[in-house]
């Protein structure tokens, strides 16, 4: 591979990379063992740092029509390289990002278990936070109404916090109106202030809702959404997934004028203190806390620490971060 990248034109290279690519993207559209899938999405990632063109463009596309299929599957591994792929495809070309969620809506089906029900949401988050989908794409209404339910009344805390991190990054898009916009914030609210099962998913949409749609929320908005955050920090810090979105959401708030002194630091310290040196997803979040708010770290017990998710990609992704572990902790 190196000797020919040397002394073979790139327009050459190209080919042959659009040739292996084809078969990449054709094996993955027949469900496949785990492992035999993540080794096709390693081989398809480190294709995707090759120029592409006329004909490996419509490659690319027929990758990015397959990465649904590839998602459900039994390996976490495969599943994180999949939501890394549609980051690289919509880096290169956003107009892709229309295919993957109408092939979302397509497989819709087979959302048979609430792991994959939730890895689809993570996937509809990446996709339309990584494609910056503001102006209105038609799947967004549909992927809304398939997905509500899931977070008002999710099988697992798992798909709750998942559906929630799905909802918020649909509220971007200008085909979700402003009635509805408002109607989720007020819900995600309630839902964070609840003290029931259905805090986490609260949480993890005003996070998102917060991190992807910025322009569509206001200051009254980010103070009530802070102080339902507050109202449970007591009663959900032996909670693991409340926790985890819990830090997420300080580190937000942290950078907001009207929202950067509604946190507690001791209810922070009191949550940071309990995680473990064992536990790679929350240690990668307090890295993420201590590098906001370095206060809050002091305390711990444990060496906050980015995982190897955040290493390989180069910045701190909630829905990625949660993939990557969700055979272990999700």
């Amino acid at each position: 591979m190196c000797i020919r990248d040397r002394y073979t034109p790139v327009a050459i290279t190209s080919a042959a990379v659009s040739t292996i690519s084809g078969k990449c993207s054709k094996a993955l559209f027949v469900r496949q063992d785990g492992g035999v899938v993540a080794a096709i999405l390693r081989l398809s990632l480190s294709l995707l740092g090759y120029p592409a063109a006329g004909k490996e463009r419509m490659v690319e596309s027929t990758l990015a029509i397959a990465m649904i299929g590839a998602l459900l599957c039994d390996s976490a591994e495969a599943r994180t390289l999949v939501h890394r792929i549609v980051m690289t495809i919509l880096k290169r070309n956003p107009l892709q990002a229309q295919a993957i969620l109408g092939s979302i809506v397509t497989k819709k089906s087979s959302l048979d278990t609430p792991l994959y029900k939730a890895t689809m949401c993570r996937l509809v988050s990446v996709v339309m936070r990584h494609a910056n989908l503001e102006k209105k794409v038609e799947h967004s209404n549909t992927l809304l109404a398939l997905i509500r339910p899931m977070w008002a009344t999710p099988e697992t805390v798992a798909l709750g916090v998942a559906a929630g991190s799905a909802i918020g990054a649909l509220c971007m898009n200008a085909a979700v109106s402003d009635e509805v916009v408002a109607e989720i914030c007020q819900t995600a609210v309630r839902m964070a202030a609840s003290k029931s099962t259905n805090a986490q998913g609260g949480i993890a949409a005003i996070y998102s809702i917060c991190t992807a749609a910025p322009t569509r929320i206001d200051d009254e908005f980010r103070v009530s959404a802070a102080k339902a955050v507050v109202s449970v920090m007591g009663f959900v810090a032996n909670d693991r997934v409340a926790a985890l979105w819990i830090m997420r959401c300080a580190v937000l708030f942290s950078k907001h004028t009207a929202t950067k002194d509604i946190i507690p630091l001791a209810n922070l310290q009191l949550i940071m203190r309990k995680v473990t040196d064992n536990d790679e997803l929350l240690l990668s979040v307090a890295r993420a806390v201590q590098n906001e708010i370095p206060a809050a770290a002091e305390t711990m017990v444990a060496f906050p620490d980015r995982s190897g998710i955040w290493t390989e990609i180069g910045f701190y992704d909630a829905d990625i971060e949660d993939e990557s572990q969700s055979t272990s902790f999700i």
